[in-house]
This record gives structure tokens, C-alpha cells and sequence, in this order.
């Protein structure tokens, strides 16, 4: 198979506003039609073409293919496991099932503490280390908190998937987007993919209660405005969020306009397609600009202004004393608020936990401005689960990995994505049209970029908006804090590439 050599290293470039979405799109101006007077096939077009099974036959022999897994979302990987949907832990079955059949494996899925830690020692990580060290693969598949993965790859623990020839990351299960036009020298290490579901579970989405938004959400005529018609029409961006989220002040009302946590700071840079890191022309190589461009400064001065000059008056920011993310939940299914920026998979908790006769919409992240800004971008919370195959898997070994791996990706976009965004999402929590609109939309929209990708071995360079807003002083301005940063994140950044560019196969 030819295949495009990509890179899942780095995640998507800020500045590349015309990238929507995870998946390759097709030109909507191609020729699919047949030849004159043949109507007895079809043209297929790039979109099917990316959506075609070529993996071939293979038979391993009943060889065992490894997980290692983070307890939490085991549910990703093993149809035993407690915590996962019902009916979408079937479709995880009938997954695995296909794979094992199909190819003579037996899938072996294997738990341990994971998730984020400031030094890499869970008890996953610490397992991967081991492995890495003794030079020995415990395990063919490694599932972790996107963070996780990634500064594991520094490491250079991870295998670059370019040597494994059936993974084809132009395939629509694989996630394009985040690795199309970042590559480490043609090299790439982690995946991310319909391989897991966390990558649509941990979406940031806009909920809002429809209840209240039919009394304060109002023209100048004092006509209530439909605010999907407004989003269809490109016009739902931050001005509109901050008009009707500081017509609410919780000391005169007892009603917030927005409710949001640490990791909806940071989203808003992504969304608004703010600029960190750069890259020149068709080098591979990204860098920080000495002085942050001037839109994206005045961006982010905006979003900070709206949420911590509001505090305890239209926002409410779970960073705040006393507030934790579960905190935030019961407020907005009470009715106590406006917009909510939250996770996908908080639907369910919102669905079965709405009171006093609310009901709930949602919408994705605003835009900044509807004058550049074309298009809407959804930001993914970074525990979304990434994947990647230990550097020490044993060469004889590495063709039965790479056709498992890419089969448990291709069976989980046609059995599992279908499973949880149409049956479950769409079909128990989405009441009608436009709110099943909308998913689509945050499914063609769901945007990674470079700073969120490796925003751990950067110092941190994607999340120090927590900083910037939770100081509280109208002096810290996205300038000063990015002037303060920039040398640090330069420095490891040339690392970073030294290290990925010198991993051994």
C-alpha cells in the first residue's frame, strides 16, 4: 500500500483555519459520475475510497495481541469492563470479535492507573518504562491520557508508525487532522483515532438551557432569537456569549450566565484559532514567535476580561474556592444557568438530571468574529486516549500489530463511532433536529493543535491560560505572560526535535 508518510507527533498547526475536523473531505466539485451512458456502476469517490476496507487476509496463528490500558477508560478496549455504555460495550465485543476472527488473534486487554501526573509515574506509566527499559514489549498497544502518550514519546518509547505498513492514517478512522501537516521528519509515534471513544466523549461543547434562553436571549425588538439559526448563519461568536451571559448576575438573580473549568480557558485558543506556534512554508519544524501575533494577543485578553473581571457575577470558573467540576453539573441542571462549557459525555448526567421543567440545547464553542473567522472548531479536553505501540515490539511481531491495530480502528468506526454518536448521543439525548445538526458539526469540527498536543514536554505551553485568568489582575495580559514563556518553550522544543528526530527503530 502507498501511503502518505504523516506524523502524529505534533498535533494540528493553530494557524491552519481551513483544517476541519478529523476527516480528509471530499471535493465537492469532483466528477463522480460514470462514463457516458454507463449506469451500471458508480464512480467512487475519495470520501469511499477513504472509508474502504484493504486490509487483506491475514492468519497469526491464535498469536496474543496486548493492551495496556488506563483503569478509567478500560471501557474503550474491553467489553468487560463496568464503566462503559451498554449497548456500546456490545458493539467493543463484536469489535474484537471480528478482529480475532478475521485474523487468528486473541485480544488481551490489560488495566492499570493512568491519566495525567506531573511526573509520570502511574502505575501504566511506570509499567511502560519497564518495558521500554528491559527491551522487552509487555504490551502491543498502549492506550493513555493524550498528555500521557505524548510526553512518553519523548521518551522515546514509542515505535514510529510509518514501519508498520497497514496502518493508513489517510483512512477515515484514523484522525487526519491532527497529524496531516505535522510531521517529525516524516516520523510519527502516537495515534489518535475511533480507535477510542473519548475522542467524541471528551469533545468541549456549549450546553445552554433552552428555558431560560427563551427569556433573556432577545433582539432589540425584544424577539427571542433561535440561537442554532444564529450559529447556521456563522453569527454564534464570543460577543454574543458575553451580551447574554452578563445580562445574568447571580448576587441580584441567583443565575449564572456561564459555567466553565480550567480546561475551557485553554479550548478557547484552539477555537478561536489562535496562534502559539508557527510553522515556515513546508518545513516540518514549528517555532515560537518571539512577540505573539496581534490578534491572537487581543483573543485571549478578551476571553480572560470575560471570565475573571465576571467572577461571581455572570461566570462562575470551577478554579474558584470551593467549586470543583462536580460541582457544576447540578447548578446548570437546576436551572441556575445559562451556557455551560463542558464535555460531550456530561449529556447523559445533564438528560437524566434536568429540573423544574428546563430543557438543554447545545451548540459548539463561539467563534471569536464572524468577519476572519469562517469557520467553528471544537477543542478535545486532553484525557482523550491516545494510542501508540511500544519501540520495543519484537520485529517478527510488528506485522501482526500493525493489521490488528489498524483493524480495531477501521471495526471501531464502522461498529463502535456509529454505536455511541447515532444510537446513543443522537438517538436517547439529542430531542430533535438541530441539536442532531449540531453534532455533526462538532464531529466535522473537532480540531488538535501543536501546544495542546505537547503542551507537557513544552512546559506546560497550552494550559498557562489557567495562570493568565486566575490571577485575577487586569495587568497580566496575554502578552506579558506569553513574553515570559516563549524562551522556556523554545528551548524545549529544540529538545523535543533532537529527541524525536534520533529515535531508533
Amino acid at each position: 500500500m502507498i501511503k502518505k508518510i504523516l506524523c502524529l507527533t505534533l498535533a494540528v498547526l493553530f494557524c491552519l483555519t481551513a483544517l476541519m475536523g478529523c476527516k480528509k473531505k471530499t471535493d465537492p466539485n469532483a466528477d463522480t459520475s460514470g462514463a457516458p451512458g454507463d449506469t451500471s456502476d458508480t464512480v467512487a469517490t475519495e470520501e469511499t475510497l477513504n472509508d474502504a476496507d484493504t486490509l487483506g487476509e491475514y492468519d497469526f496463528g491464535g498469536a496474543a495481541y496486548k493492551i495496556l490500558t488506563r483503569a478509567a477508560t478500560d471501557y474503550e478496549h474491553d467489553s468487560k469492563s463496568t464503566a462503559g455504555i451498554q449497548s456500546v460495550s456490545l458493539e467493543i465485543y463484536n469489535r474484537n470479535a471480528s478482529v480475532e476472527d478475521r485474523f487468528n488473534v486473541k485480544i488481551e486487554v490489560k488495566s492499570a492507573t493512568g491519566g495525567h501526573s506531573n511526573e509520570m509515574n502511574t502505575a501504566l506509566i511506570n509499567q511502560f518504562r519497564v518495558y521500554s527499559e528491559a527491551g522487552v514489549a509487555g504490551a502491543h498497544l498502549v492506550s493513555d491520557h493524550f498528555a500521557m502518550i505524548q510526553t512518553a514519546s519523548v521518551q522515546k518509547w514509542c515505535l514510529d508508525l510509518t514501519q508498520l505498513a497497514t496502518i493508513d492514517m489517510a483512512k477515515e478512522w484514523w484522525c487526519e487532522q491532527f497529524y496531516e501537516n505535522c510531521n517529525i521528519d516524516g516520523k510519527f509515534y502516537v495515534a489518535v483515532g475511533d480507535i477510542g471513544y473519548t475522542l467524541y466523549e471528551y469533545m468541549l461543547v456549549t450546553f445552554f438551557n433552552e428555558t431560560l434562553a427563551e427569556s433573556v436571549v432577545k433582539d432589540a425588538g425584544g424577539n427571542p432569537i433561535d440561537l442554532y439559526q444564529l450559529m447556521r448563519e456563522g453569527g454564534w461568536t464570543l460577543d454574543v456569549m458575553k451580551q447574554y451571559t452578563k445580562m445574568l448576575d447571580y448576587t441580584n438573580g441567583g443565575k449564572y450566565g456561564l459555567l466553565l473549568n480550567s480546561h475551557s480557558h485553554r479550548a478557547f485558543i484552539t477555537a478561536f484559532e489562535g496562534k502559539l506556534a508557527v510553522r515556515e512554508g513546508d518545513s516540518w519544524e514549528y517555532s515560537f514567535p518571539q512577540v505573539a501575533d496581534e490578534r491572537t494577543v487581543q483573543m485571549m485578553d478578551d476571553v480572560a476580561a470575560f471570565i475573571r473581571d465576571n467572577n461571581h457575577k455572570s461566570v462562575l470558573d470551577n478554579n474558584d474556592t470551593g467549586i470543583d467540576n462536580g460541582n457544576l453539573n447540578p447548578l446548570f441542571n437546576e436551572g441556575n444557568a445559562l451556557f455551560y462549557i463542558t464535555t460531550l459525555d456530561q449529556i447523559t448526567v445533564i438528560a437524566d438530571q434536568m429540573q423544574n421543567s428546563n430543557q438543554y440545547g447545545v451548540l459548539p464553542y463561539p467563534k471569536y468574529d464572524s468577519e476572519v473567522q469562517m469557520d467553528y472548531h471544537t477543542p478535545v479536553r486532553d484525557s482523550l486516549s491516545a494510542v501508540c505501540v511500544p519501540r520495543v515490539v519484537d520485529s517478527r511481531d510488528r506485522e501482526m500489530v500493525g493489521v490488528v491495530t489498524e483493524a480495531l480502528c477501521m471495526y471501531g468506526y464502522q461498529k463502535i463511532r456509529p454505536e455511541y454518536l447515532d444510537n446513543v448521543v443522537k438517538g436517547r439525548y439529542l430531542a430533535d433536529d438541530d441539536m442532531k445538526s449540531v453534532l455533526d458539526t462538532l464531529r466535522d469540527t473537532l480540531t488538535l493543535d501543536f501546544a495542546h498536543a505537547y503542551s507537557m514536554p513544552l512546559g506546560y505551553a497550552y494550559s498557562f491560560m489557567d495562570s493568565m485568568i486566575s490571577s485575577g489582575t487586569g495587568s497580566d495580559s496575554f502578552s506579558n505572560y506569553y513574553s515570559g514563556k516563549v524562551s522556556g518553550w523554545t528551548s524545549r522544543l529544540a529538545d523535543m526535535y533532537t529527541a524525536l528526530s534520533n529515535v531508533e527503530g
